[in-house]
């Protein structure tokens, strides 16, 4: 994806975090919005969800970045402007999760017990 793709992704990811705090704070909602937004004007009702993740032919004739470059750019837009930013809360959140992952992802055995 070249620098002009993600520049504009970034243009479209903007309002939508200045407007919903739920887009700053998960991905998901961060992707439907972006996806609702790129869809509405084809007339799919709801069936763009199953078109958005089980037809890439379909993201890239309306040019539909993957979950992936969205999350990857939503984190750099954040690092450059702080009022895209999740609430305070929703980070320490984030922080104790993490640190219940890093508890599972470092336990010595690899099934549950």
């Amino acid at each position: 994806m070249s620098l002009k793709n993600f520049m504009r992704i970034e243009d479209e990811l903007r309002p939508i975090l200045k407007q919903s705090e739920a887009a700053r704070s998960d991905d998901m909602a961060l992707y439907g919005y972006y996806v609702r937004r790129k869809t509405e004007d084809l007339g799919l009702g709801d069936t763009w969800l199953r078109r958005v993740f089980f037809d890439s032919d379909f993201r890239k004739k309306y040019k539909i970045a993957a979950f992936s470059s969205v999350v990857r750019i939503r984190r750099k837009m954040q690092i450059q402007d702080y009022t895209l930013r999740p609430t305070k809360d929703v980070l320490d959140e984030r922080k104790d999760h993490e640190i219940d992952f890093r508890d599972y992802a470092n336990a010595e055995g690899k099934g549950a017990k």
